[in-house]
């Protein structure tokens, strides 16, 4: 069986969602200290890709999928 490339790329998506929320203080000892918190969601939706793999970095993490 064949599929043509124009059937093949109707069939393949992805779709990134996500947030951050944040929260940052300067804080003692000096003005350019700060103290930080956030939180970060993000939704990978993949459909028949062919990527290969997918580079994720999440904070100072890389993720191969």
């Amino acid at each position: 069986m064949i599929i043509s490339l124009e059937e093949l790329t109707k069939a393949q998506s992805f779709e990134i969602a996500g947030f951050n929320v944040g929260l940052a203080k300067a804080r003692v000892p000096d003005d350019y200290f700060v103290l930080s918190q956030s939180y970060l969601n993000q939704y990978y939706n993949l459909q028949n890709t062919s990527l290969g793999f997918l580079l994720l970095e999440m904070e100072n993490r890389i993720i191969l999928l």
